[in-house]
């Protein structure tokens, strides 16, 4: 009973933080060139959340629940500690510790990869099918955080900054990337081994191995199914349907790289381009580097041939 409980409070919450990401990637590609238009003349040392929660305000990014990158509740969190509430300071800064992904995907993996430990016996079909719906939802969100690197890319040329409130540089991006990436990992490994425990079947796995062979098993197809889409050749549904999430996972990953280098190389846009897209100026702008256009029918074009080497691959 505690372990469906624990699983329906996980769905509920990653589809809450799904939504957040969604809506986030929305802001980008909608108000995107306005915020970055807006934030142009704040010198490095003012681009804080101060300065920049009137114009998350004014660009409508001020959703539910937090809005862009949860910053509502890093404000009402500062409010608190101002006004002397100790209580209510600590009760929104562990919230926010909880809302960010890169400490909420890991945990619910985690917890995920040992849902048998905390049920004390077999899964019930209702536990499993709420343990798949939530290694799905991971994915997904891992998925959208993805695409928000590729339109952060398009957007700002960095997934860094101007959104994240980071400085933005090439160190910065890495940073992120790195981070996501491992988060994706863990997040991967731990799904591969909740469907190897509930699901079984796959023909690359041992079936009478040991718990460690099984977590490096599961470290270890978590990151060649992400990276080159090679799996444990699952024969049950739920094994494909793990699989098969984790996949597209990694297809995601690769464009949103794809988009951040892609950025980088291209450089910042100009101011002129900058007012252009925030404005919705159909006139052209004369600029001197590579058109988005060109760019986007590059990055497609790799795209296209690393999906096709994956399938040829195994997926």
């Amino acid at each position: 009973m505690a372990l469906s409980i624990t699983l329906v409070a996980m769905v509920a919450l990653l589809l809450l933080r799904l939504y957040s990401l969604i809506r986030t990637v929305y802001w980008i590609q909608t108000y995107g060139a306005t915020f970055a238009l807006a934030i142009q003349d704040l010198s490095p040392d003012k681009r804080n959340l101060e300065n920049y929660a009137p114009m998350y305000d004014a660009t409508r990014g001020a959703f539910f629940p937090f809005g862009v990158k949860s910053y509502r509740l890093h404000r009402a969190y500062r409010r608190a500690r101002a006004r002397g509430r100790p209580v209510r300071a600590v009760l929104l800064f562990g919230a926010r510790r909880v809302w960010v992904l890169w400490f909420l995907a890991p945990a619910v993996a985690v917890t995920l990869a040992l849902s048998d430990v905390i049920a004390g016996q077999g899964l019930s079909n209702l536990q499993k099918a709420l343990g798949l719906c939530v290694g799905i939802l991971l994915c997904a969100c891992m998925t959208t955080v993805a695409a928000e690197a590729a339109f952060s890319a398009g957007a700002f040329n960095s997934w860094a900054g101007p959104h994240h409130r980071f400085r933005q540089s090439v160190l910065a991006d890495a940073k992120i990337i790195v981070g996501s990436a491992l988060t994706t990992w863990i997040v991967a490994s731990g799904f591969y081994y909740f469907a190897i425990n509930q699901f079984g079947g796959f023909k690359k796995i041992n079936p009478n191995a040991g718990e460690l062979e099984l977590i490096i098993d599961s470290v270890r197809f978590g990151l060649s199914t992400l990276v080159t889409g090679t799996d444990a050749e699952p024969e049950s549904v739920g094994g494909k349907a793990s699989v098969l999430t984790i996949q597209v996972t990694g297809i995601a990953y690769i464009v949103g790289l794809i988009g951040i280098c892609g950025s980088l190389l291209v450089g910042p846009p100009d101011e002129g381009v900058t007012k252009q897209a925030a404005t919705r100026d159909e006139q052209p702008v004369s600029t001197s580097r590579p058109s988005r256009r060109t760019v986007g029918a590059v990055g497609a074009i790799v795209t296209f041939a690393i999906a096709a080497w994956r399938f040829r691959n195994g997926i």
